[in-house]
């Protein structure tokens, strides 16, 4: 609920990324789609709220890796947000939006370089 474009970007660029590997896979095109959770950047740092079961960017990506070497469709971590991802969409939207509402709401401080940034002192 924090950010509607963000989400909607996040799931365009994953179906995208399922149709890609369903149209390239008879040229011999491998297309994984990465679905991850809280991964500690510098972004991560200027992230404003909950982040639950967040992994360092060297856990990351070598769990990315071990999708990769294995031609998984899909790679999911940490699963439980994955599992819990899934269950938001069999839920009732009223449950959904509740529990989205309660323990997803975030602000993200804008870097100093943005035009957002009010202070670009460093």
């Amino acid at each position: 609920p924090s950010s509607p474009s963000y989400s909607a970007s996040k799931a365009g660029a994953m179906v995208y990324g399922e149709g890609m590997r369903a149209w390239l896979a008879p040229y011999g095109v491998r297309v994984s789609v990465v679905v991850m959770g809280y991964v500690e950047t510098a972004m991560s740092r200027r992230y404003q709220g909950d982040k639950p079961l967040m992994v360092s960017a060297e856990q990351a990506a070598k769990k990315i890796r071990h999708g990769l070497e294995r031609n998984r469709p899909l790679i999911t971590f940490p699963w439980i947000l994955g599992f819990g991802s899934r269950l938001m969409e069999i839920l009732p939207r009223k449950w959904s939006d509740a529990i989205l509402r309660r323990y997803y709401n975030f602000t993200v401080e804008p870097d100093r370089d943005s035009p957002l940034c009010k202070s670009r002192e460093p």
